[in-house]
């Protein structure tokens, strides 16, 4: 069994951008604390190796415009 979360940490959102992130999560079955988490498992190595980690924003994903 995982261990228990306790310990919460908060991220800023658009309106839109916590509605997109809702929906998605619903679409796939998950919590949005479990879709966030799916994302930094995947993401955290990801943008480890990419230079220009610094300018990447949220506004760059496709998937995000797509669904607004």
């Amino acid at each position: 069994m995982p261990p228990k979360r306790e310990a919460q940490t908060g991220v800023k959102l658009t309106d839109d951008e916590q509605i997109i992130l809702r929906r998605l999560a619903e679409d796939w079955g998950l919590t949005l604390s479990e879709l966030v988490r799916r994302c930094i498992a995947v993401g955290l190595p990801v943008l480890h190796e990419v230079p220009f980690m610094r300018r990447v924003q949220l506004e760059d994903c496709t998937l995000m415009r797509r669904r607004q």
